[in-house]
């Protein structure tokens, strides 16, 4: 619990330079892409041994024309009587160009949960902790929210959006103050003609 805290306190120092994730309609259509709940899921290596819960987020890939505004879903399952949870988004920023954050869907997760100050250099972090702390369950498959891009990529080029245990480590508390596994499923984005 003690790393949480301490990741807390940066990550808040983080967000609170330069945050600009909105849950403000996007001009123009954007390309949403899907999550496909049969891409294998991966953890950390320290990780592999343990037994305990885990939360599971899959991302969802993509393909959009060069310039076109893409957004990834992001849905979460074993979300079971959480407090708080942390990780990083990385992604190629000379392949995507970073937009914004929509569609949150959980208490409390908003804009400001989200530190995108070094989203020019393709490193989005976010931080949810519930309020109440007195935990938050939601339906397997629940979608946590859109993270979009411009697509800058050439025709029949691809690039992964991925989760990442830096510069915000995975960190997922329980409301009896046990950590969690993180699972995850990267997503991608390709171009289309």
């Amino acid at each position: 619990m003690m790393k949480y805290l301490v990741s807390f306190s940066l990550l808040m120092a983080i967000f609170s330079c330069n945050s600009t994730a909105t849950n403000a309609p996007q001009k123009g259509d954007a390309v949403v892409g899907k999550v496909n709940p049969r891409t294998p899921l991966r953890q950390e290596s320290d990780q592999a041994d343990n037994r305990s819960a885990a939360l599971v987020m899959r991302m969802g890939d993509a393909k959009a024309k060069k310039g076109e505004l893409v957004c990834l879903p992001i849905e979460a399952s074993g979300f079971k009587n959480l407090i708080g949870l942390q990780y990083t988004v990385r992604f190629d920023s000379a392949a995507l160009e970073y937009q914004s954050i929509r569609a949150t869907g959980l208490p409390g997760y908003g804009p400001n949960n989200f530190g995108v100050r070094f989203a020019d250099r393709g490193v989005v972090s976010t931080l949810w902790t519930d309020s109440g702390l007195k935990g938050v369950t939601k339906a397997d498959n629940h979608k946590m929210f859109e993270i979009c891009f411009i697509n800058l990529q050439g025709k029949g080029q691809e690039t992964e959006v991925r989760f990442s245990d830096g510069p915000t480590s995975f960190e997922v508390v329980a409301a009896d103050m046990s950590e969690l596994r993180f699972a995850y499923a990267n997503g991608k984005v390709g171009t289309r003609k």
